[in-house]
C-alpha cells in the first residue's frame, strides 16, 4: 500500500454472493462514474454481471473502488477484467495500481489462467502499462471513448 493511501476493505464476490446493498452500491459507483462523470449513455446492465466476479474495495465503508472480472466465454485460460473505477474522490492515492494487483491476485485464487485482457480507454495507456499490459491490437471506438485492447500475459503456474 502506498504511505497516504487508507486502510481498504475488499470484498470479492460472484453475482449470487452480492447482497442487494452491496449491488446498489456497485451499480450506484459505475453510474456515477461511467455515465455522469464521463457524459456517456450506454447500457450498463449488459448481462455481463451474472457470471462476473466482482470487487469491490470501501474506504470508511465508502465505496472506493471496483472491478469486475470473468473467464473469457470461449477460452477458459482467458481472463477479462472490466468496469475499472476509482471513485473521484480518492483518486491520485496510488489506489488504481493497488485495485488491479489486488484484482490480479484475486484471479489467481480463483482460476488458473495465462492471460488477462481488458479494453482500455486509451488515456490511460501508461497507467496499465505500468502493470505489463500491453496493446495488442487497433484502437476502437466504445461508446464514443477511444480504447485500446490490452492484454497481460500471467505466469499464473509458478
Amino acid at each position: 500500500m502506498t504511505a497516504n493511501a487508507p486502510n481498504i476493505d475488499w470484498y470479492d464476490y460472484s453475482f449470487s454472493e452480492l447482497t442487494t446493498e452491496m449491488l446498489y452500491s456497485i451499480l450506484r459507483l459505475r453510474q456515477e462514474v461511467f455515465i455522469i462523470e464521463q457524459n456517456c449513455n450506454y447500457l450498463d446492465a449488459d448481462g455481463v454481471d451474472l457470471t462476473a466476479f466482482h470487487l469491490m474495495g470501501l474506504i470508511n465503508n465508502e465505496p472506493a473502488m471496483y472491478t469486475r472480472y470473468f473467464i473469457a466465454k470461449d477460452n477458459p485460460q482467458h481472463g477479462i477484467i472490466g468496469r475499472v473505477i476509482v471513485h473521484s474522490k480518492f483518486r491520485g492515492l496510488g489506489l488504481g495500481l493497488l485495485l488491479m494487483e489486488h484484482t490480479e491476485r484475486c484471479f489467481k485464487q480463483r482460476h488458473n489462467l495465462n492471460k488477462i485482457t481488458l479494453g482500455a480507454q486509451a488515456h490511460l495507456k501508461s497507467f496499465y502499462e505500468q502493470l505489463g499490459y500491453r496493446v495488442y491490437g487497433a484502437p476502437y471506438d466504445e461508446d464514443n471513448i477511444p480504447h485500446l485492447p490490452m492484454r497481460k500475459n500471467i505466469p499464473f503456474n509458478e
